[in-house]
């Protein structure tokens, strides 16, 4: 994956996309929102004192926001 570069194909996905990381990500923040900037339907959020695991360190805020996500695009 080191020269692997799939940014250009991010505008291709119609679907609805959740880009997610935590506040000290080795993704970060910076990077994901970026990323999601180049999604036709994307949103983009930081889970707060979480690293790369954000589902595992922050389980309750990051179920809430993924059940956010998912009820927000239940007619896509």
């Amino acid at each position: 994956l080191k020269t692997f570069d799939a940014r250009s194909d991010l505008q291709k996905i119609n679907a609805p996309c959740w880009y997610v990381c935590g506040e000290y990500d080795e993704m970060t923040p910076a990077s994901t929102e970026a990323f999601s900037k180049l999604s036709k339907n994307a949103k983009f959020s930081v889970i707060e004192n979480a690293s790369h695991t954000p589902h595992i360190e922050q389980r309750s805020i990051f179920m809430q926001q993924a059940s956010a996500f998912l009820n927000g695009h239940a007619d896509s």
